[in-house]
This record gives C-alpha cells, structure tokens and sequence, in this order.
C-alpha cells in the first residue's frame, strides 16, 4: 500500500496528492471549467425569463 511506501499515514498520502504542484494545472482548468458552466446557467435562466415575459 502505498502508505508504507511512503512510510506515513492515509491523512498525509491525501494531502501530499491534493497539493502536488503537478495538479496546480487540473485545479485550474477545473476552475476554469465550473466558471464557464455557471456563466453559462446564468445565461440560460436570464435567456429564459426573457421568453417568460414575451421579450
């Protein structure tokens, strides 16, 4: 298991995944990404308020 690879517990192995510098790119298309999808609901839900009152 990779915790005695490393000789550490779970909590320590999760920690140095989630802060790899290697990952600094996935977070931020990641954030990238979510920051798109809600523009693009909030979009949506003004587009369909328009329709809703006939303009």
């Amino acid at each position: 298991m990779i915790t005695n690879l490393l000789n550490c517990d779970l909590a320590e192995v999760q920690q140095a995944f989630f802060n790899a510098p290697c990952r600094e790119a996935e977070r931020r298309f990641h954030d990238h990404a979510m920051d798109l999808l809600a523009e693009a609901a909030d979009s949506d839900a003004w587009q369909h308020q328009r329709r809703s009152r006939g303009v």
